[in-house]
């Protein structure tokens, strides 16, 4: 990548690891604490707090205004002030020649960016009212630090708990430390209120609860009409009353499975598998 640098009728080429503001300074000989950019549309560039550009700021090839106060001329050293006027030297018999200043590679700060859905509950589902677009550092790339960015970016002290599509907590692991974690967009992350999250997670408990309870009332209810229709028939009013009893002690529906195995089992095979209750009643009468 390489991006064109102008300020007045200095202009340069610098490739992305030379787009750092110390740098930039001593070119364009402005100070580097008061440096930015502003490209075509006239929207400012700062660089990050290591002092380098992002690429993600940038457009390859694009153009940008060096903005910043003048540096003092004792500031400047006698090697800086020779290669700035290096830029306006050009021999005529020669072609044009980049005249970049000499940079020596260094492994810049990379950072990335994803958004970030604010979300809501609704009527027991996520939905979002606002996006957020953070930006970290490779060892920034975890559930705590994404969430001081988000809790900066809404400028308030509440505590936010980072979900998936499906409303299940982020929770901090070896598996989402990483760009590769977070930096895919694909993956919808949401960020919900702690005190609605505790809130949704409780009555989602609930209504299970609730609902398995209903299933096995129903259950309960079928045995029961199929031991009406069983009465004159002793040995198996007997067995499905031993049911009945199993399942209103019963916490779950596996144990009514296992007590309906158990009693319907063939004392010969040990097997249940063409054997039903509904079999056992149609043979017997």
């Amino acid at each position: 990548m390489a991006y064109v640098l102008f300020k007045g009728n200095q202009r340069i080429s610098l490739r992305l690891e030379d787009m750092r503001a110390e740098r930039i300074s001593r070119i364009f000989q402005v100070n580097a604490d008061s440096l930015f950019l502003t490209d075509s549309a006239n929207v400012a560039v700062f660089p990050l707090d290591s002092g380098d550009f992002c690429s993600l700021d940038l457009t390859d090839h694009g153009h940008y205004e060096v903005h910043g106060s003048a540096l003092q001329a004792d500031a400047l050293s006698p090697s800086v002030s020779q290669r700035s006027f290096a830029f306006t030297q050009r021999p005529s018999s020669s072609p044009m020649v980049n005249f970049a200043v000499p940079y020596r590679r260094s492994s810049t700060l990379r950072s990335f960016q994803r958004s970030i859905h604010i979300s809501e509950i609704h009527d027991g589902h996520l939905v979002s009212s606002r996006v957020v677009v953070v930006r970290f550092a490779e060892s920034e790339a975890n559930v705590p630090n994404i969430m001081e960015k988000i809790k900066a970016a809404m400028g308030n002290e509440e505590t936010y708990v980072l979900t998936n599509a499906q409303g299940n907590e982020i929770l901090q692991s070896e598996g989402t430390t990483g760009s590769f974690y977070w930096s895919p967009n694909s993956r919808k992350v949401h960020a919900v209120e702690r005190a609605a999250f505790t809130d949704w997670q409780r009555s989602r408990i609930q209504s299970r609860r609730v609902h398995e309870a209903s299933s096995l009332q129903t259950l309960k209810l079928q045995i029961e009409e199929l031991l009406e229709s069983s009465k004159g028939l002793e040995s198996i009013s007997r067995q499905i009353e031993e049911i009945v009893a199993t399942v209103q002690g019963a916490a779950q529906r596996a144990n009514l499975v296992t007590v309906l195995k158990d009693t319907f089992m063939c004392p010969i095979c040990r097997g249940t598998k063409n054997i039903s209750s509904q079999n056992v009643l149609t043979k017997t009468l």
